[in-house]
Formats: C-alpha cells, structure tokens, sequence
C-alpha cells in the first residue's frame, strides 16, 4: 500500500515539473530563439559590410576606384571577398543593392520581436522607432521589418 501511495505521489510531482518547464520554459525558449534570429540577421550584416569594406579598399588603393556600384555588381571586386550573400532563417532572401546597402525583410511569426531585439542589441535609444537612414550603419526598420546595413 505504501508503495502505491508513494508511487502516485511520484506521477504527480513529475507530472507538476513537466508542466513547470511547459510553462516557464517556453518563454525562455522563445526568448533564446528571437535572439538568436536577431543575431543571425546581424552577423549576416557585419559580413556584408566587411566584405564591401574591404573590396572598396583594395580596389581604391590599386586603381583609384572610389564607387560602389562597379564592387558590388556580380563578377566584380566583392565576389572575391564575399561568395555568396549569408543564409538566413525563415527562408528569408537578403539583397545587396549597388549604391552597398545590405537589406533583408524579417520573416516568420515573430518578426517584430526579432526586429526589435536587433535594434536593443544596437543599442538604440527608442529601440521601437528605427527608421532605415544612410546615416545608420546598421538597423532594424520596425515599420516595415526590413534589416538593413549600410556599407
């Protein structure tokens, strides 16, 4: 007898801790996976921006080239730095524009969280109120969930 009883209060209590971690958990599951979508956009970004740096660099100090148009024009100089634009989650396809501006829209269900933490790791003052601009290197537009950097 005792060991049914004791038994059963062994089901309840692990029945109670899977519903604890259901609960609780999920949130920190989210929250881990919104921001490891936010810093997959940023990486993506950096890598870009580097890229373009670095051909704008070599192709200013050999030839006197000072535009980006002709570095980031397929078969020209960032092709050597950058092989291919990164892969990025949701099934989201991320554009380089020939004036070097690296913009990708935010996919998936949680796009606004995920905008949103972009701009609070980039340390915005109104994280909320981002706007892509020429002056910001880097960003999240919350209006229309287009991550952008600018090279």
């Amino acid at each position: 007898m005792t060991t049914i009883i004791l038994t059963i209060i062994g089901i309840l209590l692990a029945a109670a801790a899977a519903l604890m971690v259901i609960f609780y958990g999920g949130d920190a599951f989210n929250g881990g996976s919104i921001g490891a979508q936010a810093n997959t956009y940023q990486n993506a970004g950096t890598n870009v921006i580097s890229a373009v740096q670095l051909a704008k660099a070599d192709a200013f100090a050999y030839s006197g080239l000072t535009g980006v148009k002709s570095l980031v024009t397929p078969g020209t100089g960032i092709d050597s730095y950058l092989k291919e634009l990164p892969t990025l989650p949701n099934g989201t396809t991320p554009a380089l524009t020939t004036d070097g501006v690296y913009t990708v829209l935010v996919g998936g269900d949680q796009a606004d969280k995920v905008c949103l933490r972009i701009n609070k790791n980039l340390r915005f003052a109104d994280p909320a109120a981002v706007v892509q601009s020429a002056t910001i290197k880097m960003g999240c537009d919350t209006t229309s969930k287009l991550f952008f950097a600018n090279a």
